[in-house]
């Protein structure tokens, strides 16, 4: 079974939310759901974690599985 992780937590700085990030890749999450924002997606890719992006409804819009 796959763990994922959503992400409610607002942040625009960059580094807090890589740090988030590499947290929950180590506790284990193979997939992180948030709001769509690009510079988010480009931190997910750099650090290889899958991610999932939904409304502000926890609607899933996009899912990226990364190879």
């Amino acid at each position: 079974m796959e763990k994922y992780c959503d992400l409610l937590i607002k942040t625009n700085n960059q580094e807090e939310f890589k740090k988030i990030v590499y947290n929950i890749k180590k506790f284990g999450c193979e997939y992180i759901g948030f709001e769509n924002d690009e510079n988010k997606k480009k931190i997910c890719e750099e650090l290889n974690v899958k991610y999932i992006i939904r409304t502000k409804e926890y609607n899933i819009k996009e899912k990226n599985v990364l190879k």
